[in-house]
């Protein structure tokens, strides 16, 4: 469903958010939805656009996630200037905070690659492979029931 929107209705639905209103929700649905966006233009506005009510939430998961966001797009800014040693730091920071952020952990394996590091830009691709290969926590409550 999500994917089917267009990018400008995808801005408004985090744009029009009223953080007070809805905050556990609103981590809730950009936890799930961030990981997999792409380092470009939409996805960047995208990402921003997700940040931006987090920043307004009294929530410690809210500000972590906040962090790591900005950490992230701070990295791909970083990247898409060419500055990859930076690109990697901030990327870096971003998966201390979540090491299950494996949009983060490719695109610092695109900066290592860069860099002409290409067993630790592996090391951030097998970590990838892993996290798909294993379920998280969420995703197993979420899918396991009652009887």
């Amino acid at each position: 469903m999500f994917d089917s929107l267009s990018l400008p209705d995808k801005l408004t639905l985090f744009t029009s958010a009223d953080p007070t209103a809805v905050g556990p929700e609103l981590v809730t649905v950009i936890k799930v939805l961030y990981t997999n966006l792409p380092n470009d233009t939409a996805g960047n506005q995208l990402l921003r656009a997700m940040d931006r009510p987090l920043v307004d939430l009294k929530d410690p998961n809210a500000r972590s996630l906040s962090i790591e966001i900005e950490q992230w797009l701070q990295g791909r800014e970083r990247y898409n200037d060419g500055k990859y040693d930076e690109a990697v730091e901030a990327y870096t920071v971003a998966i201390q905070i979540n090491p299950r952020n494996s949009g983060a952990l490719i695109d610092r394996a695109l900066a290592y690659a860069h860099l002409d590091q290409s067993i630790v830009a592996l090391d951030d691709l097998a970590a990838v492979i892993r996290l798909e290969r294993k379920p998280s926590l969420e995703s197993t409550c979420a899918t396991s029931t009652v009887k």
